[in-house]
Order: structure tokens, then sequence, then C-alpha cells
């Protein structure tokens, strides 16, 4: 047992800084007040000392102040990925035996047997008389924290408080901790990397910054301001820092960033060490509590591309020969007690003491770790071993290659062959032979990938590393429309995200007022009535969500979802300013996994966002899914003028005035250099139509808007009474 970690900071440093948030700054004080009166609120929702609550949060101050707040009834955390689709989302709360789920009032309520509890509700609940924990019992488990499933489903990993205080001890030992640090979380915090960090903010006394979102140039300017010393990001997140940030160096108040979320491709390490960038790289997992090994930032270019040595007091081994490839195993007080109600599972992963990693890695002569892959991606090709780890680094290396995912296919002749998926930079162009022909002489010939794919984006986990058993296959692309080569969803979010607030006001400018029309003819074309529930899927900044409301009236229900945060922010405010927050709501969610139930929806709506989803069939079929029978689907779409001279001339205007024009008003130029590549990918109304069809709808039908430059589609679920609705 020793004192409370939060209430032995408030007492001993009341006043110092303990978290900030956009313009919000709590003291260590403050934050602990705060963390008991949730804590009684908590209580008076019948929470209780070791009852699981489940938290559905985006990053922010709540999510931090909860966390604290369950540490003092002594009941368990678990933290839920806001990104998940509905069925994961249920199956989560069903297998962690989730007694509450505290939910973010942008996200909507999830439809599940768990009570749910909004954090207005929570904040308008009475508190309770109850005693809050004053003392930590190290031996009891603090949170269950869901894997990132690199295989299989994933599991429920049990962490004690004892677990989460030697692993911020040993990277104390490790980095170091100044009387000055304070580290910057833009990692989710549902994951356990960025989880981790506002432990070490209590136990070592310095403050954390928690951005929501991530945002390179943000970042960026954060650390300019020369109050952060630490971050932790994965290697993605580094790469799209380094490009925003190109020659200019951060300055010397910046000490270290915690590179983890997997081997970093070798391209980004040298260029690191080049820049004198005070990178330490790390070898973590969730089952130990964040970092097991790290290399600090001074040793860093002498052995680069290692993970350093076992954090004290923890032991890594290989299960293999000296400097050979083996499995990781790991051992210390930071190893997990085990997967949540999963006695089996946990005996198979912990023998002997030892964590049995499945991540395959080599100890060299001086016992620093290599971590080379996991062991269930490791593809055999003719009896020869193939680690999608070493491929991947060589493809991103291609000044085309933005990222790649190497996955093992089968094949008759070879048992497997490698397959590569990979996603280019934006505007690049490239086949399939010049990826092979890149690969040659770099790589063995049995790694050289066989089968080449282009994809809009690679499935990660939250904590940066690529979910290979995720990756769309080449034969499982979808047939008819197909997003624009040079579209990269991921991009698209971040090159938008930061104009949320004014893009429709900047498109509605762009386009002398028509797109505002457009969009209204959209929802006209939902033929909704008062009291109805309608969505618009990739909203936006919710101008449509907006009109949607407007057409159900008080007694309906409007959603908008986007896979954007950063857009669902901006439309969040426009909501609250047009006075329809109490009507819409949004949600974080894909287009091709909607998170809504079966037939509940009387209009889904897709404005000019259907050319973004990778698979529009899946996208439509799932729209079909959510909607009552008789409801309709729209999509509005950019189309091609029907006469010569017009499709001269809108070509000519989007090339010109859109990305240019466009780009000065928001300081985006690349987002709107976007816009007009995204435009110029005519839609062919007839490959749309069979589309609809394809997904099971009936009366389809389109018509051309201001001389064929948008296209507005309907169809209609059949089985319900569409025919006394107007057009």
């Amino acid at each position: 047992m020793m004192p409370h970690w939060l209430g032995r900071r408030a007492a001993d440093l009341p006043h110092r800084l303990a978290l900030a948030v956009g313009s919000e700054r709590l003291s260590f004080g403050e934050l602990d007040r705060r963390a008991s009166r949730a804590a009684r609120q908590l209580a008076g929702l019948g929470v209780t000392e070791g009852m699981r609550v489940a938290l559905l949060l985006r990053n922010g101050a709540p999510f931090v102040v909860l966390t604290h707040a369950l540490a003092r009834l002594g009941a368990v955390m678990v933290p839920i990925n806001t990104r998940l689709a509905l069925p994961e989302l249920t199956w989560q709360l069903e297998d962690s035996r989730a007694a509450v789920l505290v939910c973010d009032d942008a996200l909507a309520t999830p439809p599940t047997a768990v009570r749910t509890v909004s954090l207005s509700a929570l904040d308008a609940t009475a508190e309770a008389e109850v005693t809050l924990r004053d003392r930590i019992d190290l031996s009891a488990v603090q949170g269950i924290i869901y894997t990132s499933a690199t295989s299989g489903r994933p599991k429920g990993v049990l962490l004690t408080y004892g677990n989460l205080w030697w692993n911020a001890i040993g990277s104390a030992l490790n980095l170091g901790v100044h009387r000055d640090d304070c580290w910057l979380a833009a990692l989710p915090l549902y994951h356990v990397g960025g989880l981790a960090i506002l432990w070490r903010s209590v136990i070592y006394g310095i403050p954390v910054v928690v951005h929501e979102i991530f945002d390179p140039d943000t970042v960026n300017r954060e650390i300019d301001h020369g109050q952060v010393t630490l971050i932790s990001v994965v290697g993605p997140m580094l790469q799209r820092m380094l490009d925003a940030r190109g020659l200019r160096p951060w300055p010397s108040s910046l000490r270290c960033i915690l590179l983890g979320g997997g081997p970093a491709a070798q391209a980004l390490l040298e260029r690191c060490a080049r820049l004198g960038v005070p990178v330490a790289t790390t070898y973590g997992l969730t089952e130990a509590a964040s970092q097991v090994a790290t290399l600090p930032p001074e040793d860093f270019s002498g052995k680069l591309g290692s993970a350093g040595k076992a954090l004290f007091p923890a032991e890594v081994r290989v299960a293999a020969a000296s400097g050979e490839v083996g499995e990781i195993l790991v051992r210390g007080p930071s190893v997990m007690k085990g997967y949540a109600d999963r006695p089996e599972e946990t005996a198979l992963a912990v023998r002997d003491g030892w964590l049995h990693t499945g991540d395959l890695g080599y100890l060299d002569a001086e016992g620093y770790l290599y971590v080379v892959d996991r062991r269930e991606d490791l593809i055999i090709s003719g009896g020869e071993n193939v680690y999608p780890t070493e491929v991947e680094m060589v493809l991103r290396q291609h000044p085309a290659i933005e990222d790649a995912g190497v996955i093992g296919l089968p094949d008759s002749d070879w048992g497997q062959i490698v397959g590569a998926a990979v996603r280019l930079r934006p505007g690049a162009r490239l086949s399939e032979d010049e990826v092979r022909s890149f690969c040659d002489g770099r790589l063995a010939r049995f790694k050289v990938p066989r089968r080449v794919w282009f994809v809009d984006d690679l499935p990660r986990s939250a904590g940066g590393k690529v979910l290979r058993s995720e990756i769309t296959r080449p034969e499982e692309n979808g047939p008819g429309l197909s997003a624009p080569p040079a579209v990269r969803r991921r991009w698209v979010r971040d090159a938008f995200h930061s104009i949320a607030d004014r893009y429709d006001l900047l498109n509605h400018v762009l386009s002398g007022g028509v797109h505002i029309l457009w969009k209204r003819a959209a929802v006209r074309a939902a033929a909704l009535r008062p009291g109805d529930v309608a969505a618009d899927v990739c909203c936006g900044t919710g101008d449509m969500v907006i009109g949607l409301a407007h057409a159900v009236g008080r007694r309906g229900r409007a959603l908008g979802l986007d896979f954007a945060p950063g857009m669902l922010t901006g439309a969040v405010r426009r909501l609250h300013r047009a006075k329809v927050a109490e009507i819409a709501s949004l949600i974080c969610g894909d287009a091709e996994a909607l998170p809504v139930r079966e037939s509940t929806l009387d209009a889904v709506t897709f404005a000019f966002g259907l050319r973004n989803v990778p698979r529009p069939a899946q996208a439509l079929a799932e729209a079909h899914r959510v909607l009552s029978p008789g409801g309709r689907l729209v999509v509005l779409e950019f189309g091609q003028p029907r006469w010569r001279w017009l499709r001269a001339a809108y070509d000519l205007y989007s090339k010109t005035v859109i990305p240019r024009l466009g780009g000065w008003l928001s300081g985006r130029r690349d987002a709107y250099q976007y816009l007009h590549d995204s435009i110029r990918q005519w839609v062919d109304p007839e490959s749309l139509s069979n589309l609809f069809q394809g997904a099971g709808f009936g009366n389809v039908r389109y018509r051309s808007l201001t001389g064929g430059i948008a296209v507005l589609h309907v169809g209609v679920k059949p089985g319900g009474p569409a025919s006394d609705r107007k057009a």
C-alpha cells in the first residue's frame, strides 16, 4: 500500500500545473477536487468498488478526471476505442462485463444492454456520501485494456497499479525525470501508450498536455512554445511531424521523442539521426503496461534500429541462440495480472513467470534488443522465412510510397507468396511492375512482392501498428465506382480537419452559392416527414445534418457520421450555433460499418462523400441494412457536365480557382488541390445506379443539377410505403 498518487501530489504540489487541454488548465489540487467530485457522482449512479466501468471518451479533460475518479472509488476502468464499429463495441462491453458505460455527448449513445450515461448526465448526477480511497493497493486491478488485436479477437488485459507503478519507475530510471518536464499526449488515451502518460504525470509530479486529436502542425507549434519536453508517438506520426517541419530544428527544450508502435522504417530512423532528433525507440506492449525496453536518445545513432535494453527491473530474453531470431519473452513486475476471464489463454501466455509476447526479435552481443516482426505475420514462401516488416521498410524507401502493408497470400506452388498493399503519396503514380523493380536488388528474390495493389489507406491499431489481418486483399476490391487514385483517406482527414469550421463556408463561396442549393436539393430528395430519423454519412462539418434536422423537426432525429474526429468537432459547434443540437447527434464511424441498428433510419444521405469511401458497394449495402423498408438513400456526387464547353470551363475553374483561391483563403492548398483532383474523377451516373441496384435498392433514378456538374441519385429500400413521399 502507498498514498494515493494524485492525492499525494495535490497535497504536496496543489498549485502546480497537472493538466492542459486546449485553453483549460488544471492544477494537481483542482484535478484532485474534480476527480473526487466525479467519484461521488459515479457512486450516486451505483458504482462501487471492483465494478467495471467502461469509458467511451475522446481525448480530453473528462477522460483524465474519470480515470482518477475510478481509482478513488476502487472501480475498474475499461477504456473503449472510440473508432470501433457497433458490433465491436457491443462485443467488448459484453466481454468486459462492464456495468456502466460513460459516453461522450458528441458520440451517439450506442444501443447496448449496458447502462449508458452521457458526460452531461453524469455532471448533473447528485453526489453520494461515500468514503473515497486515499491509499493505493499495488496488487489491485486498475483497468482492463484491450489489445490491438493484430490477429483474432482482442483480449482484455488486467493491469494492476503495481504494473503501472513499475513501468513508470523503469521509464524514469532510463530517461530521467526533470523538474520542468512536461509530457505531450497526442496518442489516444484509451491505448496503453496514452494511458501510461497520465499515470507518469501524477507519479512524477509533472504536467501532461493532452491533444484531442493528432495534428502535426499543432504538435509542432506546441513544442515550439518550449514547455513540452517529452512526447510519445508512433512512426507515422513522427513522419508527418518531420514532413510538416522541414529542416527547421525543434527547440532544445524537447529532450525526448518516445517512438513506439512497432519497428520504425529505417529511412525514418536515418532521417532522425541526420537531423539530430532526440528519438528514443522503444518496444512495449499492452501486456507489460507499455514500455519493456527503450533506447535512450544518447544511444540512438550508435544503435540505429534497436529498441534498447530492458527497463529496470524488467528482463528480456529471446527463445533462440545468441544473435538469432526467436520469440521475445518478458519477465518483471510490469507484466499483466492476466487476461480478463481467460485463465487458459493467460496460462498459455505467461509460463514460468515469462510472458510469451508472440513478437520476433534478437539480442546483439551487448544485450540490445532488435524487434523483427509478429510471429503470426511470418510468411513462409517455399520454405524460406519472410518478415513483413523488412519488406515494408524497403517499400517505404520509394519516394512515391507513403505506406505499405505486407501479408502472405496462398499459393499452390510455394505455399505462400508475398503480397503488398501500397499507399502512394498524394498525386503520385506507380505501377505494380515499378514497385517490384524497385525491390529487386534490395531484397532477396523470394522476398520481393509477387502481388502489389494500391489502397487509399491501411488499417492501423490505436498504437500505430499495421493490422495485417484487416488489409483488403486484391480480390476483395469491389467492382464499379472506386476512389480516385490520389485520394488518401487519412490524408484527407488531416488536410480538412484543421479548416473544419470554415470548410463548408469556403465551398459555398467558391461555388457561388450553388453548393448550398445542391445540398438543399439532397435534403428535399430524402422526402422526410416530421418525426423521421435520418443520417448523413461522411457528414463533414454538418450542414447536411442541419438540413435533415430541420426536415424531421423536434420529434425526429438527425445523425451525422464521419471517420474524421476533427470534422466532427467542428460540426458539433455548428449544430449548437444552428440551435439543432437537441435534435442532431454525431458519431465517429466508418461508412462501411455503420454503428446503427438495422432498419432504424428513414433516410441515409451521402453528400459528396461516397467518392472517398474505399469500397462504395459495401457502404451502400450498409445503408440498405440500416434503412427501414421504404426508406430512401440519397447520394449527391459531382458529375460530368452535359455540354463539352461547360465541361472544359468547369474543369479549368476547378483546376485554377479552387486550389488557388481555396488554398489562399483556408491556408491549406493541399486540401483544395485534393478537391480539384476529386472533382475531375467524373462519376458515371449509370455505374452509380448499378451500385444502388446491386445493394438491393429499387426505384433507382438520378437527375442532373446545374448542367450535369452535380448528379442527385435516389433509391428506395423495397417493402415499405415509399410511394406517398414526394421526390
